[in-house]
């Protein structure tokens, strides 16, 4: 009987397979396989995002210095060198403190697309335009207030003076940074009645802008006043004076401050009572009157004459008048010199 080679099958294999396939050994494997796949597809997309630069542009934007840059008014995703270069990129000057401008965003993006900075793939957005507002900060009036107060003290020191409010004239608008204010100096005559002082304000040191400070300063000052109505051509004395604390301000002319300015003087015009004295009310009396026989000295070089003459006029120390000389009966012009003296050159 020939042979004959058989193979047997091990019982339970395929059984095995079966189970194999169903067992949690083999389903944990197969998880973890498809999530490294997952892992590297999507890690791959995030390298490729991080690499991607984008810019995206404000509508609306502050800005705090001198120029304006890209920076500034947009967000930039880039590597660092890159996000620097495109950041500093200039887009021209900033509007004054407080004031706004306009910038188109197709000006904008014809800016930056002429620096060649910016990648030729990279996802820029820009708005229509974009709004830009330049930072600023001003002056308290406050503290102007006080710096008007503080610089009429210096000046009139223990003088008797009440400062008004103030009004600021010019734009209080001023860049960010250390402010201070500086007051140009004025003299004492002029601290009174309407006052302007000018302020210049600087910024981090640097000279930004000019104040005008306007304010009314009222000044009480000892003043010679008549006490009674004088009358004209009178001859002062002490019993026709006294000396009141007014406030000047309001009064106009050079005001009689000294009593003995006053006395002796005679008056131009009748005072009311009450009046306070300037010195165009005031004159020296006369040491000629009209018609008195005067001395008339005729000086030339060292040769002196005196004759007699008639006073033509009245006049006081230094005053100018008309004598006739009584010898040839000739007018001539002199100052009088002293009590019934004229003097004249010739």
């Amino acid at each position: 009987m020939p042979n004959r080679m058989s193979v047997s099958k091990k019982p339970g294999t395929g059984k095995k397979r079966t189970l194999l396939a169903n067992s949690p050994a083999f389903t944990v494997m197969l998880v973890g396989v498809t999530w490294s796949v997952f892992c590297f597809f999507f890690g791959s997309l995030a390298i490729a995002d991080e690499d991607q630069v984008v810019v995206q542009v404000r509508a609306n934007v502050q800005v705090d210095r001198n120029d304006i840059f890209l920076k500034d008014v947009a967000q930039i995703t880039a590597p660092a060198a890159l996000k620097e270069k495109m950041g500093d990129i200039r887009l021209g000057p900033s509007p004054l403190p407080g004031k706004e401008k306009k910038i188109l965003g197709r000006r904008l993006l014809s800016m930056v697309q002429a620096v060649k900075v910016m990648p030729v793939d990279a996802k820029i957005t820009v708005p229509e335009s974009i709004q830009i507002e330049r930072a600023s900060q001003s002056v308290q009036e406050e503290l102007l207030q006080q710096l008007f107060d503080r610089s009429v003290r210096e000046v009139l020191e223990d003088s008797d003076f009440k400062v008004h409010p103030v009004r600021v004239f010019g734009t209080n608008q001023f860049p960010i940074g250390k402010l201070s204010m500086s007051v140009s100096k004025s003299n004492e005559l002029e601290l009174m009645g309407n006052v302007n002082l000018q302020v210049q304000v600087q910024v981090n040191g640097e000279n930004c802008g000019r104040l005008t400070l306007s304010g009314w300063v009222d000044r009480f000052v000892p003043v010679v006043c008549a006490i009674r109505e004088v009358k004209h051509h009178t001859v002062l004395t002490g019993e026709d004076l006294t000396l009141k604390t007014v406030n000047v301000s309001t009064l106009s002319g050079q005001l009689v401050t000294n009593m003995a300015d006053a006395t002796g003087k005679q008056t131009r015009m009748t005072l009311r009572a009450g009046a306070c004295l300037r010195s165009g009310m005031l004159t020296m009396p006369p040491l000629v009157q009209k018609g008195d026989r005067v001395k008339i000295l005729a000086r030339s070089g060292k040769l002196n004459v005196s004759t007699m003459g008639i006073a033509k006029g009245s006049g006081g120390k230094g005053d100018q008048i008309q004598v006739e000389n009584i010898a040839s009966n000739k007018t001539v012009v002199g100052r009088v010199t002293g009590q019934g003296t004229v003097e004249v050159m010739f």
